[in-house]
């Protein structure tokens, strides 16, 4: 007696939509990933960027003759508001 089993059978569609939407998925997730760096890295040099530029506005509004009054007299003083 020759007892065939039944063997599972899969479409042709399935074969190629299942690599296919595997790749896809892979590549979406390796562009994801890239652009979180980027975007990350970009962020953070923009944020270091803000940061220079706020104390070199800073460093030229600052009277370095008055900045040590306004130091010695404290918050409340007159030379520190003058600042």
């Amino acid at each position: 007696m020759n007892k065939r089993e039944k063997v599972r059978k899969i479409s042709v569609r399935a074969k190629i939509l299942g690599p296919a939407i595997g790749l896809m998925v892979l590549v979406c997730l390796i562009l994801g990933m890239n652009s979180y760096a980027r975007i990350n890295n970009a962020m953070i040099a923009l944020g270091v960027s803000q940061a220079e530029t706020a104390a070199r506005v800073a460093a030229n509004v600052i009277d370095a003759d008055h900045l040590t009054e306004a130091i010695e007299a404290g918050e409340g003083s007159e030379a520190y508001e003058s600042m």
